[in-house]
């Protein structure tokens, strides 16, 4: 049986995060951003266990969100029949305040609290307090072990791509496209290697992923590509009973920069997995520069062609992108730019540097 947790939190990057987490476990998730709306769900369907953030709003036009709520929220599940024995997981960002608030959410019926962000100095993360409360969380029944009991060493696999998620063997790592830092770098990992190429994979420095997804800076990438190797490792672990390197999946050795392993395989495209029968196909843009003809055209003609293809599959494009894909200058990408802009085939759209370059309104 597949288990549904209820996640109450109002902040949108925390509940993509959890939801995330819940997906990669196995597990499925109801989520709510105030008070109002987890009554409602209450009522009309069936939940495992709660994940619950003190500093949640009433209604969902509160601006007040408080500790309190979270608190009041509590006291609630545990009063209503048929919840009061369900585990209910604590996340707060105010972990710090004092070591009373703790002792007071679990005496009012917690059974977990993790401070925000999850793993902080050593602390426990949302997986660990889930494998420790819940009960039958979906572990064990499936691991492939070999005879005396020891986790199968990682030989390869498959990295499959949708919109709603990545999965490597059939096991949730990332959710869907354009949401979490971790989704984008595999999205943008997807590149394979040039015709004749020695690797099978291009290889990306952290400073040009940040500038293409978007990304604080090269930090981020490096803290994001961590934490998505730490998942990799835990979930292959205990869903299959793999034994999982931590550059098995997404190696930068030799300071190459950050590339998909040579033993991985990908089914399904970040770029166009939407709808693919959506691009023309005798469109000469859709075809130029695309490594499955076999060569990669990086003539200025190709070059250009090859973002006409990327913003019509429903790419975000930036500057990096065409630095990487084609190994050309910030000045040469910045000119190939600059020439669809003054034609009229593509704008930029938003901040100077978070901005993004899309198709011109009218063009398909």
């Amino acid at each position: 049986m597949t288990l549904r947790a209820l996640v109450i939190d109002d902040d949108p990057a925390i509940v993509e995060e959890v939801s995330e987490i819940l997906a990669s476990l196995g597990h499925e998730c109801a989520t709510a951003g105030c008070m109002t709306s987890a009554d409602a769900l209450i009522k009309q369907d069936r939940f495992d266990y709660v994940v619950l953030d003190l500093e949640i709003p009433v209604g969902a036009g509160s601006k007040f969100p408080r500790v309190d709520n979270g608190k009041n929220m509590l006291r609630k599940i545990r009063n209503l029949p048929g919840m009061r024995q369900i585990p209910i997981i604590i996340m707060t960002g105010h972990g710090n305040d004092g070591p009373y608030q703790a002792v007071e959410v679990l005496r009012l019926g917690a059974v977990h609290y993790l401070a925000k962000p999850f793993g902080r100095n050593g602390g426990p993360t949302l997986d660990d307090a889930i494998r420790e409360v819940v009960p039958d969380h979906g572990y064990g029944e499936n691991q492939a072990h070999d005879e005396d009991g020891t986790l199968k060493p990682f030989v390869g696999g498959e990295l499959a791509y949708s919109a709603a998620s990545v999965t490597l063997e059939g096991v949730t790592i990332a959710g869907r496209r354009g949401g979490s830092l971790a989704r984008k770098i595999l999205d943008h990992l997807n590149q394979p290697g040039r015709s004749g190429a020695r690797r099978k994979w291009q290889a990306f420095g952290g400073a040009a992923i940040a500038e293409s997804i978007g990304a604080t800076d090269q930090n981020a990438v490096a803290s994001a590509v961590k934490k998505l190797r730490a998942k990799i490792t835990k979930v292959l672990g205990k869903e299959l009973g793999l034994e999982v390197d931590g550059q098995a999946v997404i190696e930068n050795k030799d300071q190459a920069g950050y590339r998909f392993t040579d033993h991985l395989t990908v089914a399904g495209s970040s770029a166009i997995a939407h709808d693919p029968a959506n691009e023309p196909a005798n469109d000469p843009a859709s075809n130029a520069g695309d490594p499955a003809n076999g060569c990669i055209d990086d003539t200025t003609d190709g070059r250009r062609a090859w973002v006409i293809m990327e913003l019509k599959s429903g790419r975000e494009l930036r500057r990096g992108d065409l630095m990487t894909r084609f190994e050309v200058s910030e000045s040469t990408a910045k000119r190939d730019l600059r020439a669809l802009i003054e034609g009229g085939q593509v704008a930029f759209v938003g901040p100077t540097k978070t901005g993004h370059y899309e198709l011109k309104d009218g063009r398909s």
